[in-house]
């Protein structure tokens, strides 16, 4: 059972009318680059993406824009250096290219967010504990 303002679990990847969250489109006109276009997003997400995928050093350009303020999705654009022969075979997971790069800065973000929760919760723990043990 979710709670009143949790979000459907479905919601993460397809949207209410069975659309994807996140569309890829390759850029024709720059090597190696593509754009990321994520549904029902703001600039919250597109920033936080766009400073973990510029960690990467295999981020050459990453960039993101809001297209519209009434429009509700985000934008990101990717550069990454050439995938190497051995990773090329690999796909969109290979060392090098666009989409990878994207799934590094989405997972690295979720390990930080993950750590963070954690160490909240632990402080949270320990606050009450010594909290409560001071009253009594």
């Amino acid at each position: 059972m979710r709670g009143i303002n949790a979000p459907d679990p479905n919601s993460l990847v397809y949207n209410e009318d069975n659309t994807p969250k996140v569309t890829f489109h390759v850029e024709p006109t720059v090597p190696n680059a593509g754009t990321f276009e994520l549904d029902r997003e703001d600039h919250t997400l597109g920033n936080l993406i766009r400073m973990y995928a510029l960690k990467d050093e295999r981020v050459l350009f990453c960039g993101y824009k809001v297209p519209h303020p009434l429009e509700h999705t985000v934008q990101i654009k990717i550069q990454s250096v050439p995938p190497t022969a051995s990773a090329s075979e690999i796909g969109m997971y290979s060392v090098g290219g666009p989409r990878a790069a994207f799934i590094r800065a989405v997972a690295s973000a979720r390990r930080d967010v993950m750590a963070l929760e954690s160490s909240f919760e632990k402080s949270l723990n320990d606050y009450y504990t010594s909290h409560h043990t001071q009253q009594n």
